[in-house]
């Protein structure tokens, strides 16, 4: 995957050391009481804020001294177990920090990739300017396609119920990118919080090719055909389980049977996928 990220020299630990004249006792005191004094604000959390922008966003030396620069920064987070995985930041500061970097385009471009969120066009065009590889930047932008959380709630909702293609997923940087899109607009992993309509639709889907969640027919109360079961059977599905969806839904009116195979995603249209 693709780094293009300018913040590293932004802060150097040796520009925010103080600066000590050799041999001199009193410029060292000086210097030891003005680093002692701008660290004092210092706490954990302060300090995991902005290593997390420091690693993402970059973070403007004059912020990190009023802390007692990078280094002391440094040091309370690494003290209180921060971890410098782009996965360790909360999914809703993550994708608050990915939008920073789209906009613009100033920051670490794998989480782009990773949060499924792409450059913005001006973001795009300024980092063209500053950078000679103009091809790898526009390979890194359309690797993140842009996923809205309306995208995120319809992938998610499907793959609680009917499954979702791998392929699909990536589209949007992956499984990972769109759960944590998902996850910072407070979505639900409850069926009951999928609205009725398109629970409806995804429920008749699953019953319909055998292939899914079948709490979601049993809760919709759709039975599921002999053929459906059979289908089930071939594709390797045991007896006892067959057996239970089949009491399960027994007495419901059976949805017709369609090959998950050559499946025409006609349930999808209801759903606005």
């Amino acid at each position: 995957m693709m780094d293009i990220s300018v913040q590293g020299a932004s802060y150097l630990p040796s520009a925010q050391e103080p600066m000590v004249p050799q041999n001199s006792s009193q410029g060292f005191s000086q210097a030891m009481g003005q680093a002692s004094a701008a660290g004092r604000g210092l706490t954990p959390a302060v300090a995991q804020s902005l290593m997390y922008r420091s690693m993402t966003t970059g973070v403007p030396n004059g912020e990190l001294d009023q802390y007692g620069g990078y280094s002391a920064v440094k040091a309370m987070f690494d003290a209180n177990g921060g971890s410098y995985s782009l996965d360790a930041i909360p999914a809703q500061q993550r994708q608050q920090l990915a939008q920073v970097v789209a906009n613009t385009g100033v920051g670490d471009t794998q989480l782009l990739v990773n949060e499924g969120v792409a450059l913005a066009p001006a973001a795009l065009a300024a980092k063209a300017q500053s950078f000679s590889n103009t091809a790898a930047i526009e390979v890194g932008a359309q690797a993140a396609s842009t996923i809205t959380s309306s995208v995120a709630q319809s992938l998610m909702y499907r793959s609680m119920t009917t499954g979702v293609p791998n392929a699909e997923f990536d589209k949007y940087g992956g499984y990972k990118a769109v759960k944590a899109m998902f996850d910072a607009n407070g979505g639900s992993y409850s069926l009951d919080s999928i609205p009725a309509q398109q629970r409806q639709a995804l429920a008749m889907q699953v019953a319909s090719t055998g292939v899914g969640n079948m709490s979601a027919p049993v809760t919709e109360k759709i039975g599921v055909s002999s053929a459906v079961l059979q289908a089930m059977s071939s594709n390797g599905v045991d007896k006892a389980t067959l057996e239970q969806i089949k009491q399960k839904t027994s007495g419901f009116e059976q949805a017709p049977f369609v090959d998950s195979n050559s499946y025409i995603n006609i349930f999808m249209k209801a759903i606005g996928s």
